[in-house]
């Protein structure tokens, strides 16, 4: 490590930069975050969903008053899952293990009722996995489209 100093308009400030050879420097700080390494992978595990009785135009999800086939697909950049279809409910908890995820990584939730014919979608949210996240072991995005609730689990 080594000493230098920024200046602009004859105000030199110190900072500390590590050298990385042949002339390439690097400030201490972003060389920490670099020694730290990836974020811990965790599982996340899907887990209670909960929607709406009726669609956005007061229908029900299903002919005659039919509940919906709830159905989550869960992206994280190329990393895919569907959850089983779970027929005839408004909640449900999938306890699922969707995927390995990390802090700082987004992943993307698409809740659907599954149809015969065309599913219909109930909701879609992102959420930015944040280090919080992940040592609380738990996170919980309300209020999405037509979901009321979604809940995920980290799982070390």
């Amino acid at each position: 490590m080594a000493l230098g100093f920024l200046g602009a308009g004859g105000v030199r400030l110190p900072f500390a930069f590590v050298v990385l050879g042949l002339g390439s420097l690097l400030p201490v700080r972003e060389c920490l975050a670099q020694s730290r390494g990836p974020a811990e992978l965790v599982d996340l595990v899907l887990r209670t969903v909960t929607v709406e009785a009726t669609k956005p135009s007061g229908e029900s999800w299903d002919p005659l008053g039919g509940k919906p086939d709830l159905r989550v697909h869960v992206q994280c950049g190329t990393k895919r899952y569907k959850s089983p279809v779970k027929t005839d409910v408004y909640t449900h908890d999938f306890l699922a293990k969707a995927m390995r995820v990390r802090a700082g990584e987004t992943v993307e939730f698409v809740v659907r009722d599954k149809d015969a014919t065309a599913d219909d979608e109930i909701g879609r949210t992102t959420l930015m996995l944040t280090t919080q996240h992940i040592q609380a072991g738990r996170a919980v995005v309300a209020g999405f489209g037509r979901v009321r609730q979604l809940a995920v689990e980290f799982r070390r």
